[in-house]
């Protein structure tokens, strides 16, 4: 966890929040916890940092634009659109400052 922190982009945040709370993947939590409880860094990292969406509803109300683009894409790629999970970053406060980072 301290190494991504250490490495991470800082000149190009500018503290709005939405990078933390726009991540997508195609594994499952559940998936990515195995991989964590395998050995794997960056799974290990991943869930040091975020947590899914409760339901894609709160990401269509926190993010609507996000849901259609993806949606758009997974169509046009012929992939099913269930497969994406969207998380967003535990660390983030209500007012969308990192309660971890300054």
């Amino acid at each position: 966890m301290s190494n991504f922190i250490e490495n991470r982009p800082q000149r190009l945040c500018i503290k709005c929040g939405k990078c933390c709370v726009k991540a997508l993947s195609n594994s499952d939590y559940e998936q990515i916890k195995v991989l964590k409880e395998q050995g794997n860094k960056e799974a290990e990292d991943f869930l040091e940092i975020f947590v899914p969406f409760e339901s894609i509803e709160d990401v269509r109300k926190a993010f609507p634009d996000l849901v259609k683009n993806v949606v758009s894409d997974f169509d046009d790629n012929c992939k099913p659109f269930e497969s994406v999970v969207f998380y967003k970053c535990k660390h983030l406060t209500n007012d969308k400052l990192c309660s971890i980072y300054e």
